[in-house]
């Protein structure tokens, strides 16, 4: 089973018989090279790269949101797989075998039967896939809280302050700063 090929996830489906899907990563791949910008964002380029991180991670979301479906698919087949074996495969099996059934035999059929592995697998690669999104995922999150920063840097409830260079001494000057509003007492 083929897991990426070049920038396709080939991505297995949690119902077995039905055909993998495939996830085109290469809008976000190639918004993944805009991160490198946050090294160098400024307020003017903030709100560009702003909603391009927040393009990405809702594209990102979408896509965990379905290998979440498949995933909690696959635990449900696989459960019911294992059931199906502890109940009326494995006590054939070690009858057959002369052995008694205990618990660790029957984990030992279940573990080695075909249908089971196969399906064991898919949850694997849902897994593997689900970390790989969520990766990607976090990522976008972390530039554009980033990003963020950068815009709203120096200001307070949308006033700009420049906190390095003290008052601002054009209102000191004119007697704006330092005077009471509501009069003398």
């Amino acid at each position: 089973m083929d897991f990426v090929l070049n920038t396709l996830l080939k991505v297995p489906r949690g119902t077995p018989g039905l055909e993998p899907f495939n996830l085109e990563m290469g809008k976000i791949i190639e918004l993944e090279q805009r991160q490198k910008e946050v090294a160098w964002a400024t307020k003017i380029t903030a709100k560009e790269l702003m909603s391009v991180f927040i393009e990405a991670y809702g594209s990102l979301h979408k896509l965990l949101t379905q290998i979440g479906y498949e995933l909690d698919q696959a635990e449900t087949y696989l459960r019911r797989r294992e059931a199906i074996i502890v109940l009326e495969v494995a006590p054939d099996i070690l009858k057959q075998k002369g052995l008694a059934s205990t618990k660790d035999l029957r984990d030992a059929v279940v573990v080695q039967d075909k249908q089971f592995q196969d399906l064991y697998q898919v949850k694997s690669i849902l897994e593997a896939t689900y970390a790989y999104v969520r990766g990607r995922l976090k990522n976008f999150e972390m530039s554009y809280q980033s990003v963020k920063k950068v815009y709203n840097e120096d200001e307070i409830d949308g006033n700009v302050h420049n906190l390095r260079d003290g008052p601002d001494m054009d209102k000191v000057e004119r007697g704006l700063i330092g005077k009471t509003k509501y009069g003398t007492y």
